[in-house]
């Protein structure tokens, strides 16, 4: 049962969902004969005494008593067991798991709800209620403070729905039809004009990823169509204001037209403001920065200034923060992109406004990991130590950035022989996870090996040139830690010649 699709899907649970769930069977013995789902084989107090076991085991699902044969013997009195009886049993419990975490979806959904009830009363021809339901979408989709592709699928839909409605309808002029129906045209040009250059946006971000990453390239000819359609849409019809924000973005990254156009766009956003939608603002100031900092990373230092001021802009105008949160990514680059500037004040503020907002589950993990990130710039190199030893992080990327941390940690408190332990542990985590993209691999091989020579050399070795490990870093370009383990390679010659 462990690894069973039933048990990977009951995981996902929260400890709500779980005992709404149970009520949810309970009430079930309507859908037994329905027709999107298979017919059941089971009856509800079945499945309900199925779902007690599985409850008392919620959420680690790592019990003996979940041993199919010992739940076969519970639910079936002892009778011998039969396994095609029991795979019966758990697919009538999965396909309840689906159909409740499909209504689950749909209740706090408002609009799915709603385009539902709008086609089952068109269908059932309860125009009163239809007329009622289509008014009252609308006026709840104007205090909508988003602008997003689902937004802008649920204003389609609304539009769409009201043209079918009205098609027909004596009581409606044919000049007003027809303004519904130009209504319909342009929410659904919005739409696709927004989902496409959401795309675009996300390809040129993959395509920076992934040049780092794979050096895989990205079709330039299907680039090339979607950007040429844009530009005749653009000059034939014209572009909603948040539209032309995006497209303002779009044509940054295609034309590489440099900081003056960064500035022109944030201008732009910022005297529009009260015109923009708050995600696409928030999204702008997002990509703008994302932007200059991808042109530092290539070398391009005139933009180090513009990265600096994007971070405390969106710090300021919380332009990180989804409905009420932040994602760990985001909560972690920021900080660290405020050491990278050596401003601790920032990184520290940071830190500490941000982390009630990041997922609870991942919340602790990552402030230990960011907090003794912070304690080690700060020089209290002990008490980050033990921030550091709390961390039993799952992901395995942040286990590479903590063994990185107390690894630098271990060499700048002098501890060595732990240091040499460390980099045996990693070099053991590196051998056993083989999906590591190639980049980071290569960055974490790179950075033990630096470590270890410099231990060894502090050991009074001679086998490794200072010299050779300073061209080492320099000549590679996605060294992880470049500009540190410069400094410290420098800070060891500076040692050596003291001695």
């Amino acid at each position: 049962m462990k690894n069973s699709t039933l048990v990977t899907i009951l995981k996902t649970f929260t400890g709500n969902e779980m005992n709404r769930f149970g009520d949810f069977i309970s009430c079930s013995s309507g859908f037994s004969t329905h027709s999107v789902l298979p017919r059941r084989k089971y009856s509800v107090k079945m499945l309900k005494s199925f779902y007690n076991i599985l409850e008392n085991n919620y959420p680690d699902f790592d019990s003996k008593e979940l041993y199919r044969e010992k739940i076969y013997k519970k639910l079936f009195n002892n009778e011998k067991y039969n396994d095609k009886k029991f795979r019966n049993l758990k697919s009538d419990m999965v396909h309840l798991c689906e159909m409740y975490l499909s209504v689950n979806w749909l209740m706090k959904n408002t609009y799915g709800y709603n385009h539902i009830l709008n086609e089952v009363l068109f269908e059932k021809k309860l125009d009163s209620l239809l007329d009622k339901n289509i008014n009252s979408s609308f006026v709840k989709l104007r205090k909508r403070k988003s602008y997003t592709s689902d937004f802008l699928y649920d204003q389609f839909k609304l539009v769409y729905t009201k043209r079918n409605f009205y098609r027909g309808k004596k009581t409606l002029g044919s000049s007003k039809f027809y303004n519904i129906l130009d209504d319909e045209i342009k929410a659904f040009t919005d739409y696709i004009l927004f989902y496409i250059l959401e795309y675009l946006i996300a390809l040129q971000n993959s395509k920076v990823a992934i040049s780092r990453d794979i050096k895989q390239t990205i079709d330039n000819d299907f680039f090339n169509h979607i950007y040429a359609y844009l530009e005749n849409i653009k000059n034939d019809l014209g572009f909603d204001i948040n539209i032309q924000v995006l497209y303002y973005l779009v044509s940054l990254e295609r034309n590489d037209e440099g900081i003056d156009s960064v500035l022109y766009i944030k201008s732009y956003a910022d005297q529009h403001r009260k015109l923009i939608a708050t995600d696409v603002y928030q999204s702008c100031y997002q990509q703008l920065a994302f932007y200059c900092l991808n042109k530092l990373a290539e070398g391009d230092n005139d933009y180090k200034d513009m990265v600096y001021m994007f971070l405390k802009e969106n710090f300021k105008k919380n332009n990180y923060i989804e409905y009420n949160s932040i994602s760990i990514s985001n909560y972690l680059a920021m900080a660290k992109l405020a050491f990278r500037f050596n401003d601790l004040k920032l990184a520290k503020e940071i830190i500490f406004k941000y982390k009630s907002l990041v997922d609870p589950e991942l919340r602790e993990p990552a402030f230990n990991y960011i907090y003794a990130y912070y304690l080690r710039f700060a020089g209290n190199l002990s008490e980050a130590l033990k921030y550091v030893s709390k961390l039993k992080l799952k992901d395995i990327y942040y286990k590479l950035d903590t063994y990185n941390l107390q690894l630098i940690i271990y060499f700048e408190l002098g501890f060595y022989k732990p240091a040499l332990n460390l980099i045996n542990s990693y070099k053991k985590f590196l051998k056993k996870n083989t999906d590591l993209y190639e980049s980071r691999r290569i960055n974490s091989i790179n950075i033990i090996d630096i470590f270890y020579k410099m231990i060894k050399i502090i050991s009074g070795s001679n086998k490794y040139d200072l010299n050779d490990m300073k061209r080492e870093v320099q000549e590679n370009s996605i060294f992880m830690y470049k500009t540190e383990m410069l400094k410290k390679i420098e800070e060891l010659e500076m040692r050596k010649e003291n001695i």
